[in-house]
């Protein structure tokens, strides 16, 4: 018991988003070490229990594209992360930062998804920058006005 809170401990550690006042820093590390950047609407995500593929259950949400910032998306599709609520196969916590979006039990939301291709089963896992999306904020508005000047600046010659 003592091993899987040491365990959690570190990978709590290892996936956080660093330093506060670092946090346009690495939304543009994020962003360039993504795949895809989008924003969406993800509907409720759903379990995928443990597979041949994966040691870890995993949640999965439809999404409806709104806008894309980086890389080429179908208008819809999925995307995955390791459900961080449920022990992996052998009762070692998930490790990985694929993402802390998705969350057993949310509903739909709107959000900004940094995103690492996946393999054949899930075609997108959303990293740790993932966030949802307020309009009614201006963090939120301004986040996107940023990501249209880094698509911008990256179609560029």
């Amino acid at each position: 018991m003592a091993l899987a809170a040491i365990l959690a401990a570190g990978a709590a550690n290892a996936c956080s988003l660093g330093i506060p006042d670092r946090k346009l820093q690495q939304e543009i590390t994020s962003y360039y070490n993504a795949d895809a950047v989008f924003l969406a609407r993800l509907q409720a995500p759903r379990e995928v229990p443990y597979d041949d593929g994966h040691e870890f259950a995993m949640l999965v949400a439809d999404y409806e594209l709104i806008e894309a910032f980086r890389g080429t998306l179908p208008a819809r599709g999925s995307v995955a992360t390791e459900n961080r609520q449920r022990a992996g196969r052998h009762g070692v916590p998930p490790n990985s930062c694929t993402g802390w979006l998705l969350s057993a039990g949310s509903g739909e939301q709107v959000a900004v998804v940094f995103a690492r291709k996946g393999d054949g089963r899930y075609p997108y896992f959303i990293n740790a920058q993932s966030t949802q999306h307020d309009p009614s904020q201006a963090g939120s508005r301004q986040q996107l006005q940023r990501l249209r000047l880094y698509r911008t600046f990256e179609e560029s010659p």
